[in-house]
């Protein structure tokens, strides 16, 4: 099968598609970044390595991820909670490229997480 097929940017590039140009404006712009629905898959790689720059090069963003883990926590099991949003950080931080020895409070401050809250709930 054609790379063309499989890897995302390059098909955009071959479509002659800018969507991902339209994207990283966007990336690049942002106060506030919601991931809500998403994965942290390595074929997303390019994105998470734009907000990885965005995140240690600005002080003005913040990242909110929505986790849902339905079976995994009550509301009431916050030690739980805990464990899995430092889980999540440290996941989220290496999807993003970002090195271990420049983790600091700074950018770990601004990654939040919401667990199983109806915030994004659509109905």
């Amino acid at each position: 099968m054609s790379k063309d097929l499989m890897i995302k940017e390059q098909s955009n590039l071959v479509m002659k598609e800018t969507r991902h140009i339209q994207c990283e404006t966007l990336i690049n712009n942002a106060n506030v970044i919601i991931l809500f629905g998403v994965s942290l898959g390595d074929t997303d790689a390019r994105w998470w390595k734009i907000i990885g720059n965005n995140l240690v090069n600005r002080t003005n963003i913040a990242i909110i991820q929505h986790l849902y883990e339905p079976n995994a926590i009550r509301r009431t099991q916050l030690q739980k909670r805990g464990r899995l949003e430092r889980e999540q950080q440290k996941c989220f931080m290496q999807k993003m490229r970002i090195e271990e020895k420049n983790w600091s409070e700074d950018l770990t401050g601004r990654l939040f997480f919401t667990v199983n809250e109806p915030t994004f709930i659509l109905k």
